[in-house]
């Protein structure tokens, strides 16, 4: 098995959530913005055996809030989580982390397959001033009540949204809004469907059912990819991972227990 390589700086061990079997087959998931790495919580929960998830937290998130939000930087980050293990992995995200995920497809050695959820709305033309516009209302909210005044109301909401223990983790590791704006700009520069036609790896899509905004695109980014299926996660909206965990957990260990990490 060759050693995975990493693409720039270490990852300090202390921003990277362990679960599972230790030494098993490896599954690394990429959270959403503005969330951290609980957000992985309740696939953490519905984990099947054989399987071991590290979830580190991304650039401008978490515990790393300190650092400007960067796709390389976050590409860096997972490769780097890879080779310290020195083992392949299937790299699952959702929504940022779903784009990441196909970026990593073509960019991080040691990727078997990726799990793509909520990321197959292409981020160009209209699409993109829509996602962009999308973030306008959090903006506004922020300059009226203050970001740590919208924070407190923030907290507050989460746990009748998401399961309450995600939602006091996630919060408890420190919800960045302004990571959001930071993540959309970044993702309207990338030629979202290029990322689709460049991975190299198998992938597997995860929507929620009523992700409508999302499914759009789904027919079109099947198309561009070499090998693709996709899951819906019925009833879930934009998401899956955190209104759906058990699905997205059982999507993103799939291609682990059908062997595709022994092909390194």
């Amino acid at each position: 098995m060759e050693r995975a390589q990493s693409l720039g700086a270490a990852v300090a061990p202390d921003v990277i959530d362990r679960y599972g079997e230790s030494g098993a087959a490896l599954v690394v998931f990429l959270h959403g913005s503005p969330a951290n790495r609980k957000a992985a919580l309740g696939i953490a929960r519905a984990l099947p055996p054989g399987i071991e998830l590290l979830v580190p937290d991304l650039p401008g998130h978490g515990s790393r809030a300190g650092e400007p939000f960067a796709i390389d930087r976050s590409l860096e980050v997972l490769a780097e989580t890879i080779a310290r293990e020195g083992r392949p992995a299937v790299v699952a995200g959702d929504s940022l982390g779903g784009y990441l995920a196909l970026a990593a497809g073509s960019r991080v050695p040691g990727v078997v397959a990726v799990v793509a959820g909520g990321c197959t709305f292409e981020m160009r033309g209209a699409a993109s001033r829509l996602a962009l516009a999308s973030d306008l209302p959090l903006r506004l909210a922020r300059q009226i009540a203050g970001a740590r005044r919208l924070g407190r109301l923030i907290d507050r909401i989460l746990p009748y949204v998401i399961d309450r223990d995600s939602a006091r983790a996630v919060s408890a590791a420190g919800l960045r809004l302004e990571a959001r704006g930071e993540s959309i700009r970044a993702l309207a520069a990338l030629d979202t469907g290029a990322l689709v036609e460049a991975c190299h790896v198998p992938i597997v899509f995860v929507n929620g059912s009523r992700d409508w905004p999302t499914r759009a695109g789904e027919r079109r980014f099947l198309a561009r990819a070499g090998a693709a299926e996709l899951v819906l996660a019925a009833g879930s909206p934009h998401g899956a991972s955190l209104f759906a965990p058990a699905v997205f957990a059982a999507a993103s260990c799939a291609p682990s227990r059908a062997g595709a990490t022994d092909q390194i």
